[in-house]
């Protein structure tokens, strides 16, 4: 419900939003495709291991994996 109400009010203001399944994180995070958040959060702090130690850890790391797909993906669209 509240996820709903961000995007439509971003949708109201005309501000582009892009939203990423969490099946496609699992997917493109690892071969074979990986099965938990946990396991993204792994791969986050062998990325970045100063995620590993810091204050709402899990939220940081989600949000760290979440741009680096994003950031790829955006990338091997353009190539």
């Amino acid at each position: 419900m509240l996820h709903d109400a961000i995007c439509e009010g971003l949708r109201n203001r005309l501000l582009p939003i892009w939203e990423i399944p969490r099946v496609a994180l699992l997917d493109g995070c690892g071969h074979p495709a990986l099965k938990s958040r946990a396991q993204l959060r792994e791969i986050a702090t062998s990325i970045w291991p100063i995620l590993a130690g810091t204050h709402a850890k899990s939220f940081i790391q989600d949000a760290a994996i979440l741009g680096l797909h994003a950031q790829t993906e955006r990338l091997f669209i353009i190539n």
